[in-house]
């Protein structure tokens, strides 16, 4: 019963905070490499621009 409460509450938490899709990901990261902004990222994903630079962080991308 305990892997149930923590699938329910994984799943609130998705509803609130959507997690990126492995293609929205490869596509953030195409676009943090050509030189979009954090910024520009996140608005363009109807994210946290944290979202953005917690992905370049994980992938250790240079600054754009």
């Amino acid at each position: 019963h305990f892997s149930n409460k923590i699938t329910e509450f994984d799943n609130e938490i998705n509803l609130v905070m959507p997690r990126l899709s492995m293609e929205r990901r490869s596509e953030a990261i195409g676009m943090l490499k050509s030189g979009l902004s954090f910024s520009q990222i996140s608005v363009y994903f109807t994210c946290a621009k944290s979202t953005i630079t917690q992905l370049w962080e994980k992938y250790s991308l240079p600054v754009p």
